[in-house]
């Protein structure tokens, strides 16, 4: 067998192989119960990505509290520390050519980046873009990368201001060795109907989204001096969340867009366009109900390697046979029951990292040398405090909805649920809420609720993704309403099937996840003997005076999904009944969410006060949509075990009664 496909396994971590100059451990896999921080606590090791040359990895780790770019020297096993900052962790990096790193991290939780890149022979780091908040207190040069430009060893492609003290906005060429600005030949940035950019690869700007009277053109150019012309037309209100187009990219000549179009039913299909006569070409790839996730090109781009898509799980279409036969050798010695998929290579495909994972398998990283003798080796997993015997598995799930609507979801049942015990439940509904879904793998946060005791109802409810634009479209207007009754069956469901005790089941859930929580409890007071509410809105108001300060495809996609009719607003916002609540609550904000604004909780909270409810909460300045700085992340997490350990486990409601559950139609008080 030819050597390249003769994998051996080397039982090694990477931690051995290599000399570090900081102080690290590869704490080895516990048995027994598992610490609240030992799910949620920073990855050991994130986004190991290698140099075009194949000479040098690089990856995020914990140095002294933070997470910092580690850099591998691959030729002499020595891995320095090239950069890592005080105030946030660093949590993206990606490489420029094969001597800069860029990197970046979000300091104030206000979902705006701070941008730099770092040369890894003089370990100069040089600033290429501050935050958006401190843009609104300055003449700060925010930035937004809209295309990392892969074939440009120089440039990225963002949308932001002209450099520093600049006025213009628009989309510039980033340079990430000095952070000169260059504003992008024939560019339509400045347009306000015009967003969504793609560049070929000679960083010439060749495709757009423009969004106008309510509609959504997605148009190409054949060159950087034809005119724009149309490819495919969607409304803008559900195409603000149903992209019917994705762009991939172009071919080595320029001459083929590669682009993802969506069907109605959800399928996803791969495209090339001739961007001369504008002619679709046969579809490449498709697969039913699937969602593409990723295809992976040659350097080059005169080929395509690979595709991934999700149809329940994770899957590969393999277009280079070569690699074909690697991929089949690394199932074979890895281990069994796992994903794989290849997130870096090097240009001459012969250095290879690979992520493994699956439910009961937090990711882990394997490199894989050609050169030479073939060496497999694992660099670590993102969590080296948890083993797979400690977790349980997802298990895919269906039902029907009172109105015959099929929820697709995930349920999770605790070590506890055996010999058709009921057990304690949590239903878990995801955030978005429009074009999201919860897919199955490893969810760190699910794995700590299963390790409590408690199982864990995942419902994809109406308005998920992947099921098609009709059931992303039933779920338009109804916060509150059929929604909510998607989650209320799911209860039913769970307690039916013998999962559940009808009388210890609690909702938990971030952003809409929040939403839905709150009017679990105002609306379905019968049905929880409690409630947990991260970061989601109490009042609709807010999201409709946040509409107006939008573009033009955001606001019709509140106004179509969402609804911003005043007595809508009012009935469907949950701070208007709190008097309903018969349930201890628990909630946790932001100071700087941008999304879901802090005045969310001061009323809710004013609310909560005025009716003397049972409640708890966190609020934490800082922060954003979502607690990311580890503290902040691992106290929220602490105070919801306690939580559901008073409320939930040794909780009771002895009102439930399943058969007679529903949304209360309700007027809102003056």
């Amino acid at each position: 067998m030819n050597r390249y496909f003769n994998i051996k396994r080397i039982v090694l971590s990477f931690l051995y192989l290599i000399s570090l100059d900081v102080c690290l451990s590869y704490a080895a896999e516990k048995v027994g119960n598992v610490a609240v921080e030992d799910f949620f606590r920073s990855p050991d090791i994130a986004q190991p990505r290698l140099a075009p040359d194949g000479k040098h990895l690089a990856f995020l780790m914990p140095v002294k509290g933070k997470m910092a770019v580690i850099l591998w020297d691959l030729s002499t096993g020595k891995a320095v520390t090239l950069a890592r900052t005080y105030d946030a962790d660093i949590t993206e990096l990606f490489w420029k050519g094969n001597e800069h790193i860029v990197f970046s991290g979000d300091p104030t939780g206000g979902e705006s980046r701070v941008i730099f890149s770092v040369s890894i022979s003089t370990k100069k780091i040089t600033r290429l873009s501050d935050a958006y908040d401190e843009n609104r207190h300055t003449e700060a040069s925010f930035a937004y990368i809209m295309d990392r430009m892969d074939l440009d060893p120089d440039h990225i492609l963002i949308y932001g201001r002209s450099g520093e003290g600049g006025r213009s906005v628009g989309l510039y060429f980033l340079n990430v060795k000095n952070a000169t600005r260059s504003i992008a030949p024939n560019d339509d940035s400045t347009n306000e109907e015009v967003r969504g950019w793609g560049v070929d690869n000679q960083g010439i700007v060749r495709y757009q989204v423009r969004v106008q009277h309510g509609s959504k053109s997605y148009e190409v150019r054949s060159s950087g001096t034809n005119d724009w012309k149309e490819i495919f037309k969607t409304d803008a209100g559900v195409g603000a969340i149903f992209e019917s187009i994705r762009f991939v990219g172009f071919s080595s000549n320029n001459k083929t867009l590669y682009t993802i179009k969506t069907d109605l039913d959800g399928t996803q299909v791969l495209y090339g366009l001739d961007t001369e006569t504008l002619q679709w070409g046969s579809p490449i790839f498709s697969y039913p109900h699937a969602e593409i996730s990723d295809v992976l090109f040659s350097s080059d781009h005169s080929r395509i390697n690979a595709i991934y898509y999700s149809s329940g799980r994770d899957k590969v279409i393999w277009k280079n046979a070569r690699l074909a036969s690697i991929s089949k050798a690394l199932d074979a010695s890895l281990p069994p029951s796992t994903l794989k998929r290849i997130v870096s290579m090097s240009k001459a495909e012969d250095v290879f990292i690979v992520a493994v994972y699956a439910d009961q398998n937090p990711v882990e990283y394997y490199f894989l040398d050609l050169r030479g003798k073939t060496q497999l080796v694992r660099l670590g997993k993102t969590n080296t405090h948890i083993s797979s015997s400690q977790l349980q598995p997802m298990q895919e799930i269906t039902y029907k909805a009172r109105d015959g609507l099929l929820i697709h979801g995930y349920l999770t049942l605790p070590k506890e649920a055996t010999g058709g015990k009921r057990v304690p439940l949590i239903i878990n509904p995801h955030g978005g809420p429009y074009g999201i879904k919860d897919v199955w793998g490893y969810n760190p946060e699910v794995q700590f609720l299963a390790s409590r005791g408690y199982a864990v109802l995942q419902p994809n409810y109406r308005g998920s993704g992947g099921y098609g634009l009709e059931f992303i479209k039933a779920g338009s207007k109804q916060w509150g309403k059929k929604m909510q009754d998607d989650l209320t069956d799911g209860v039913a469901w769970a307690i039916a099937h013998g999962y559940a005790d009808p009388s210890r089941v609690c909702i938990y859930g971030a952003s809409y996840g929040g939403y839905a929580a709150l009017a679990g409890a105002v609306f379905t007071p019968d049905l929880y003997c409690c409630a947990v509410n991260y970061v989601g809105v109490s009042d609709l108001k807010f999201i409709a005076n946040w509409k107006s300060e939008m573009s033009d495809e955001t606001n019709s996609f509140y106004k179509t999904m969402i609804g911003d009719e005043p007595e809508f607003i009012k009935e469907r916002s949950p701070v208007n009944f709190i008097e309903r609540i018969q349930i201890p609550t628990l909630h946790a904000y932001g100071e700087n969410d941008p999304r879901v604004v802090i005045q969310n909780w001061t009323e809710l909270e004013s609310e909560l006060k005025k009716y003397n409810k049972t409640y708890e909460y966190i609020r934490r300045e800082g922060e954003g949509h979502g607690f990311h700085k580890e503290e902040a992340r691992l106290g929220f997490y602490q105070k919801l075990d306690l939580f559901l350990d008073k409320y939930l486990k040794h909780g009771n409601n002895p009102r439930v009664l399943i058969k007679d559950l529903k949304v209360i139609e309700t007027e809102p008080k003056n």
